[in-house]
């Protein structure tokens, strides 16, 4: 049985920084290799992110002048799709960081021979939804994890909190029950 500490089904985080992109050349996915923000434990980790050309597009527009050697890069890439190489490395350059925006990501399962769902053995992650982070929470380099009981508590009542504007957000576009299980605020004690 997996450990939801380490691989948890929802990952919520103020911090994502590319290094690269893996671009297919056979539909609109895009596969994201970033290191983000544990908002659980403080700690920076690794993951792996699956979304469509279309979001990427709207998050480098996000990001301005600072993207455009990365979409420089996804050009060259796209203008030869014969290339077999569909890596687009931005490390050389820093990488692309966002740390003003919320992400809100749900492991992608598999089938197995039974038709069972099974977890992804790469541990990936698709994005859901993203906002802005505006004053929701702190920037996540501040962030540190309370010790007390009490402290804790308000923090993770600020998690919470941050749960339920994303299902705000995401109930104007998806619809009520599609934005609580995107959020994951299908317990009825929470909500």
């Amino acid at each position: 049985m997996k450990d939801p500490h380490k691989n948890p089904n929802y990952v919520f985080t103020s911090f994502l920084s590319i290094s690269h992109l893996f671009i297919s050349h056979e539909s609109s996915q895009v596969t994201l290799l970033p290191c983000y923000g544990n908002l659980l434990n403080g700690k920076i980790e690794s993951i792996s992110i699956e979304t469509d050309f279309t979001t990427l597009n709207e998050l480098l527009a996000e990001k301005g002048n600072e993207a455009e050697e990365a979409i420089e890069k996804i050009a060259v890439l796209l203008s030869d799709p014969s290339e077999g190489n569909s890596v687009v490395g931005l490390s050389d350059s820093g990488g692309l960081t966002f740390e003003d925006h919320i992400f809100a990501l749900l492991v992608i399962y598999d089938e197995d021979e039974e038709g069972k769902l099974i977890e992804s053995e790469e541990h990936s992650y698709r994005l859901n939804a993203y906002i802005d982070r505006q004053n929701i929470l702190p920037e996540f380099i501040s962030i540190a994890i309370p010790e007390t009981h009490a402290g804790r508590s308000a923090y993770y009542n600020s998690i919470l909190a941050m749960q339920f504007q994303f299902y705000l957000s995401c109930r104007k576009k998806q619809g009520e029950n599609t934005a609580l299980i995107m959020i994951n605020l299908t317990d009825p004690f929470l909500f």
